[in-house]
């Protein structure tokens, strides 16, 4: 058995924490990526779907009333990029 395959190494639960944050962390939306003139989270939640989730009506009606009050979707884009920072650090520190 490797030092990586060896839960009683030394490095073990340091790479255990980096790999939990780092996903973690992968899934905060990506504040660059836009498909279709707007942010792509927001995009996928237009269409009905968001990648492992439970098909849900509420999200994507909540968008689009949001959206046609005139609120820029970089704006909304920031709001949840800090929401989910917050939950993340707060899930970190349990």
């Amino acid at each position: 058995m490797t030092q990586y395959e060896d839960p009683q190494s030394e490095g073990w639960p340091v790479r255990a924490h980096e790999s939990f944050v780092n996903a973690l962390w992968s899934l905060v939306v990506d504040e660059d990526d836009y498909a279709d003139g707007q942010p792509e989270w927001i995009e996928a939640w237009l269409r009905g779907h968001q990648q492992g989730s439970v098909p849900d009506r509420v999200v994507p009606t909540a968008l689009h009333r949001i959206l046609r009050c005139g609120v820029d979707p970089a704006d909304l884009t920031d709001v949840v990029r800090a929401m989910q920072h917050d939950l993340i650090y707060n899930v970190c520190q349990l």
